[in-house]
């Protein structure tokens, strides 16, 4: 498949699988004029491809659910606010949280306790 075609599959730019293609994240063959890629290697892109959901730091998960703990995008989703909002009450209107290198966690008390201060309704 060309690059064009990997970039419809994977739901990313032309430019994002050239990105991938030179950090060799993503075999590629240039043939003649065009860059091609093996479904195979498609596919174990996307195994491979790099998730929030699982990454880990110190052998521990970033947002550990067992532990309750949630990041800034699943915050917004369970305060039905904007993305936007929820960094700005980290900020400044004292949403605690805790870094883990460069994210912020979240912990589902903390959620509920500013929730409650602030008059919205959270989606448990």
């Amino acid at each position: 498949m060309t690059i064009l075609e990997a970039a419809k599959l994977l739901n990313i730019t032309r430019q994002a699988v050239y990105v991938a293609v030179k950090q060799k994240k993503i075999r590629a063959l240039k043939c003649a004029y065009q860059w091609k890629i093996s479904n195979s290697d498609v596919l174990e892109y996307i195994k491979n491809r790099y998730s929030r959901k699982t990454s880990v730091i110190n052998g521990e998960l970033v947002f550990d659910k067992s532990k309750g703990e949630y990041s800034v995008t699943e915050t917004a989703c369970l305060l039905h606010v904007p993305n936007n909002f929820v960094y700005y009450s980290i900020r400044s209107r004292g949403l605690k949280h805790k870094r883990k290198a460069a994210a912020y966690v979240i912990h589902i008390d903390d959620i509920k306790e500013f929730s409650q201060r602030m008059g919205i309704s959270v989606n448990l």
